[in-house]
């Protein structure tokens, strides 16, 4: 959302991934009694606070940046092919545009509910996966306001287009029970789409 208010646009290279077990969260008056006994407690520019030692001296410019990626690499036939540009994995993009959507949607920014509504129904012409449409659903109608039509319309049609495939992927089948309704539209939607 800051990118956004600050460039007009949002790139989901920038944006990260959860931690997978993320560190639980601690009431401040714990956390302050934390942080006054934490022995490896450090400044912002790498001092011990209690023992005002400094840290130890790099060797190499790779203890500093950690390794340096190569800019070539060799393709096929001893060829020297262009290095691929750091992309987030595809299977995550219909989730994020959801929830971008979504943070715009609370917080009544129009221009960002736009652009993610757009990026989001987009990537279905690209590459997705059906992990990432599952974890989308749940986003999209649970999280979003019941007047964003478009963004549930692509949904729906994704749904409808893909059902073959979706309904052998597991979570698909309790994603789309969980929500209320959801079920008989698609059925409308596939019987009409066949009538």
């Amino acid at each position: 959302m800051i990118d956004f208010l600050y460039l007009d646009d949002y790139d989901p290279g920038t944006l990260h991934v959860p931690v997978a077990d993320p560190i639980p969260p601690v009431p401040i008056e714990h956390a302050v009694e934390a942080t006054l006994t934490d022995p490896a407690l450090e400044d912002y520019w790498g001092f011990n606070v209690r023992s005002k030692a400094p840290p130890p001296q790099p060797e190499t410019i790779e203890d500093i940046w950690g390794p340096i990626p190569s800019k070539k690499k060799k393709g096929k036939k001893g060829k020297v092919a262009a290095a691929e540009p750091a992309e987030p994995p595809s299977y995550i993009l219909l989730e994020m545009h959801a929830k971008m959507f979504a943070i715009a949607s609370k917080y009544d920014i129009k221009s960002l509910e736009r652009t993610a509504r757009e990026k989001f129904k987009d990537q279905f012409d690209g590459d997705w996966s059906a992990a990432d449409l599952i974890a989308a659903i749940d986003i999209v109608f649970n999280h979003t306001p019941e007047r964003e039509v478009e963004l549930r319309g692509a949904l729906k049609d994704a749904i409808v287009q893909h059902a073959a495939y979706l309904v052998q992927k597991p979570g698909f089948g309790e994603a789309v029970s969980n929500i209320d309704g959801l079920v008989y539209d698609l059925f409308c939607r596939k019987t009409y789409a066949h009538a």
